[in-house]
């Protein structure tokens, strides 16, 4: 009676043993699945992440040359201005002195014109100079007259040419402050840009943190569980003796099963 009992628990403690293992590899394998869904989620976000934080490097690096480029230029446009403010000073400066010198003209002329008055005063009240000494006023007269239109001429010929280069200067210096103008639009923009892209990279930063914290914590969760499934599947002697003798046994009598359904099979035809 005590060995029929015996035989009775085995039997269901067999079933419920078998029936639970049955249990748990399904729920292994579920579990193996998920973490294998979840690992391979976490990686295309993580590998997603990496090619946007590599594309912003590239365009972060782009727009700083894009930049640096147009401040080396507003750099130049304002050097140019500077020359060219110094270059209408100058001008300004012998435009000034040329003025004066043909004001110091106009101002001898009239004194000129002062003293032959007086000569001809002096010739109506009776006083006659001589022929030789008349001839020489005329002539030195001439000389003067002469003298001076061809300084004029000279004064005149010099402050067009300051006024032409000046006007060019200027011009110059319109289509400089355009250049320079456009140029500050183009750096606002471009800071603009480069802040969006900032704002991307740190974003994708902090996203690709964030997920890499998150992976960690799956795959170290999936070592440790996988660590304390290995170290409980460690047999004792025993049980390895007994496992390995029943399998032997079950593969014993399914060969002479098998070679008696053959040995019927043959007789039979």
């Amino acid at each position: 009676m005590e060995i029929e009992n015996r035989s009775s628990n085995i039997g269901q403690e067999n079933k419920i043993a078998g029936d639970k293992a049955t249990a748990l590899l399904k729920e292994f394998e579920f579990l193996g699945k998920t973490f294998k869904k979840s690992l391979s989620f976490k990686e295309k976000i993580r590998s997603s992440l990496d090619e946007q934080l590599a594309d912003f490097k590239i365009q972060k690096k782009d727009n700083d040359h894009r930049l640096e480029t147009l401040e080396s230029n507003i750099r130049i446009y304002e050097e140019n201005l500077g020359k060219i403010s110094l270059n209408v000073d100058e001008l300004n400066q012998k435009e000034s002195l040329i003025k004066k010198r043909y004001e110091s003209l106009l101002k001898g002329s009239l004194e000129k014109d002062l003293e032959v008055g007086c000569e001809d005063s002096a010739e109506k009240s009776g006083a006659l100079p001589d022929s030789s000494t008349l001839e020489s006023l005329i002539e030195k007269r001439r000389n003067f007259l002469d003298n001076l239109n061809e300084n004029f001429k000279r004064l005149d010929s010099e402050l067009m040419t300051i006024a032409k280069l000046r006007k060019e200067i200027l011009t110059a210096r319109e289509g400089i402050l355009d250049k320079k103008e456009s140029a500050l639009q183009k750096k606002l923009k471009i800071e603009e840009h480069g802040n969006k892209i900032r704002e991307g990279l740190q974003r994708v930063s902090s996203e690709l943190e964030k997920t890499i914290q998150e992976e960690k914590v799956i795959t170290d969760g999936l070592i440790g569980l996988l660590t304390r499934i290995e170290k409980c599947m460690e047999l004792s002697a025993e049980t390895d003796r007994a496992l390995f003798s029943a399998l032997t046994v079950a593969e014993s009598q399914s060969c002479c099963e098998t070679a008696d359904r053959a040995l019927t099979v043959e007789n039979a035809s």
